[in-house]
């Protein structure tokens, strides 16, 4: 779960691009201006580029689609604006290059489900955060890196934006990244510790209620065979079955 400030922060920011638009390209821009050799990947890689086939249809091979049959592109509505679309919800965590799969999890997980990634996999479980992904893909066999650091660089606008957002005075009332971990820490300690104790009594309450036969224990038999048997009787004649099993050279097999 989100700490309160960034998810405050997202709902403000949420309310004004109700009636503003992003800053988003005028941070790239403004990138574009200082860093001008960045422009060749860090600006839209044109519709051109933006192919999504069918989900039955595999890539022909090579690094770009080019040897891709283009009738077996899915027809979509000419977006009216190249400037990136924010989208709210679920961020699944696989590793997919296969139609097929994405839209069996799709179909698992619901609508709600954008995209999925690899890199901030159960990060949410132990950390408490807001991921932010640029989408550069379609999850299917035709993934490549074209649109990988254009999609970063707009997910870094997004949240320079949003970090915008952040009142200060609730920042300062946030515990640190270090405070939160370390009680994080504290808690699976003790979430082990009880484990290990419910385990360990779960153990002794199933050990108690074995059945037990009579002289079967060890040493049940020691008053009556102590007149008969010679001292370190028994403790010989075990290491001699030891010596023997254990002998590489030994080829016979016995039955006790």
């Amino acid at each position: 779960m989100p700490p309160p400030v960034l998810l405050n922060a997202l709902g403000k920011l949420q309310a004004e691009h109700e009636f503003e638009d992003p800053k988003i390209m005028g941070l790239l821009q403004g990138l574009i201006r200082k860093y001008p050799r960045m422009k060749k990947h860090y600006v839209h890689q044109g519709d051109e580029n933006d192919r999504l086939f069918s989900s039955d249809y595999e890539h022909s091979g090579g690094s770009t689609c080019d040897a891709c049959d283009s009738s077996q592109e899915v027809e979509r509505p000419e977006r009216e604006t190249t400037d990136p679309e924010i989208h709210y919800g679920t961020v699944a965590s696989d590793n997919v290059k296969d139609a097929t799969i994405r839209d069996t999890l799709l179909q698992c997980v619901g609508e709600e489900c954008l995209c999925v990634e690899m890199e901030a996999a159960g990060l949410m479980n132990t950390f408490p955060c807001l991921v932010i992904r640029g989408i550069c893909d379609y999850a299917d066999s035709h993934k490549n890196d074209r649109w990988q650091r254009y999609a970063a660089a707009t997910a870094a606008a997004f949240a320079v934006e949003l970090l915008g957002c952040v009142r200060a005075k609730q920042l300062e009332e946030t515990p640190s990244a270090r405070e939160l971990m370390k009680s994080i820490a504290k808690v699976d300690h003790k979430i082990a510790h009880l484990e290990e104790s419910m385990n360990s009594s779960h153990l002794k309450m199933v050990l108690n209620r074995l059945p037990t036969a009579a002289g079967a224990a060890y040493d049940s038999s020691e008053s009556w065979l102590q007149a008969t048997c010679l001292e370190n009787n028994r403790v010989d004649v075990l290491r001699e079955i030891c010596d023997w099993a254990s002998d590489p050279g030994s080829n016979s097999t016995a039955l006790f």
